[in-house]
């Protein structure tokens, strides 16, 4: 569970504005694609739509299904549970606080063009300055985050965590996939989430 609790930092962190000089790519094409994901714990697949810098994650642990619902439009993302029609808000501003890495705290470094899977990318290099944190990110020639290999401090050890895309498909995304369900309930929380 500890590569599922450093996954979603890294995708907020991911997600947010103002990273440093250097951007990330931002896709401008909607898609979808299934994201495998592989650390020391095991691996795990996402299901995952993007559009307009909206992505939604579908994924299931020990038969329980659960949605991630990233709205940068709205500083915010959803955690929806479809087994109890309840949903959970935090904000992206109060989740970079919590983790006390606020996004100026990272460098980024362009290193060059790869092949990933027949397809020509642009690696970054992404490092936290108190060097907690770091990997590689690669963008195809869409500007879609295919492949991340991210290693994090945890303790007195290391965690990594290695993403690809597989099924990568290019196309509009139905704009409710990015809305809480009708029928939904609040979970009750702690304020200023």
């Amino acid at each position: 569970m500890r590569a599922i609790g450093l996954f979603s930092f890294l995708l907020l962190w991911f997600f947010s504005k103002g990273l440093s000089a250097l951007e990330l790519p931002v896709p401008q094409v909607e898609y979808s694609a299934i994201r495998e994901v592989q650390s020391a714990q095991g691996s795990f697949q996402q299901k995952l739509f993007f559009a307009s810098g909206k992505e939604r994650l579908e994924m299931a642990f020990e038969n329980m299904k659960m949605i991630l619902i990233q709205r940068p439009d709205k500083k915010l993302a959803w955690q929806l549970m479809p087994m109890v029609n309840m949903y959970s808000t935090i904000s992206m501003d109060k989740g970079r606080e919590i983790s006390g890495t606020p996004p100026d705290n990272v460098s980024i470094e362009l290193l060059g063009e790869e092949n990933i899977n027949g397809q020509i990318c642009k690696k970054y290099k992404l490092l936290m300055k108190d060097k907690s944190a770091g990997g590689y990110i690669w963008f195809n020639e869409q500007n879609i985050a295919v492949k991340m290999d991210f290693v994090a401090v945890m303790g007195k050890g290391r965690e990594r965590v290695n993403m690809q895309l597989k099924d990568l498909q290019v196309g509009k995304q139905d704009p409710t996939l990015f809305e809480i369900p009708s029928g939904y309930l609040a979970m009750p929380g702690i304020p200023g989430f």
